[in-house]
């Protein structure tokens, strides 16, 4: 294949699939570097060439439907050899080869992200181009900042990419069903000691009860959205599927199924890990101090009163 015919496609793939998770900064420097022919540190070294082994399969992955192709003036024609040699795959070879292709692009990847999220806690300071970019930001929450946190509660299998695929999701339920719940002092508190690593115990127990019950409403959320492949280890979000793929949520009952008891158990936990937050915050309450002073909290004194009538007549109201 003519490099001149593939480099569209890698220029393409790159802005899908590498750019929205990288950033264009920790992206053009490395780039540049390597176009340069400067010395690279092995950290720099590594980096380059888990982006450019998870781009080889990415731009694979994307050219695959259009290479075998043209489009002419008698319509859409399939090519083959002149000589008769060489046929196009067949249908189902085609398929399972562009889905392993994905999932190794997708695997690569996830390896590249694990890597630069080490060197940004070994605090090389190269990284801070990516530790400080938009991209990077993008990917966390208010209480959730890495894969791991959130494979503590979700088995993702360690998955950054997943990660970042959920994080619109855990900030959705974040809003919905975290706030609500401890109200607005309470919640920026707890998010502030969070982010600035100064949470005392029992805030730190406070923290985990969030995150348990933050992980299964964001999952509730998002399952009706991203493609997700279900195997006995876990779920793993990819980067997409399709009308012919085994996996495909609408064309393989024993999956879909499987996803719906997913997004059932999701809900059903959130439920009840919200109540055990709730329960946690009443009994701590004098903990608590700004939840208790919230309009989330409500006196159990003042629960259960009892209005007697001085005439002994009528009914008994308990409010």
């Amino acid at each position: 294949m003519a490099w001149e015919e593939l480099t569209p496609a890698i220029r393409q793939a790159t802005r899908k699939y590498i750019l929205p998770h990288i950033g264009e900064e920790l992206y053009d420097d490395l780039a540049a570097k390597f176009n340069a022919g400067d010395v690279l540190s092995d950290a720099q070294s590594t980096a380059l060439e888990l982006m450019q082994d998870a781009l080889a399969h990415y731009v694979v992955y994307y050219v695959m439907p259009k290479i075998n192709i043209s489009i002419a003036s008698m319509g859409v024609q399939q090519k083959s050899s002149s000589e008769g040699t060489s046929n196009p795959a067949n249908q189902w070879s085609f398929k399972g080869g562009r889905w392993d292709i994905m999932l190794s692009a997708d695997d690569i990847f996830d390896q590249l992200l694990t890597f630069l999220d080490k060197q940004i806690k070994a605090s090389d300071a190269y990284f801070d181009l990516f530790k400080n970019s938009e991209a990077y930001n993008a990917g966390v929450s208010d209480f959730f900042r890495s894969a791991s946190e959130v494979d503590n509660y979700l088995n993702i299998q360690g998955s950054i990419r997943s990660f970042y695929a959920l994080i619109r999701y855990i900030k959705k339920a974040e809003q919905k069903y975290i706030l609500p719940t401890l109200c607005t002092d309470q919640y920026s508190d707890l998010a502030t000691k969070y982010k600035e690593n100064t949470l005392n115990e029992e805030e730190d127990a406070l923290l985990k009860m969030v995150q348990q019950t933050l992980a299964e409403w964001a999952l509730f959320e998002a399952i009706p959205h991203l493609a997700l492949v279900i195997d006995s280890d876990g779920f793993k979000i990819v980067s997409s599927t399709d009308g012919m793929d085994q996996r495909k949520n609408m064309t393989n009952t024993t999956h879909e199924k499987a996803i719906e008891r997913l997004k059932y158990f999701a809900e059903e936990n959130g439920n009840t890990f919200r109540a055990e937050l709730i329960a946690h915050l009443y009994k701590n309450a004098d903990t608590f101090t700004l939840f208790k002073a919230s309009d989330c909290f409500a006196d159990p004194d003042d629960a259960n009163t009892v209005f007697d009538n001085p005439e002994d007549i009528g009914a008994v109201g308990i409010f």
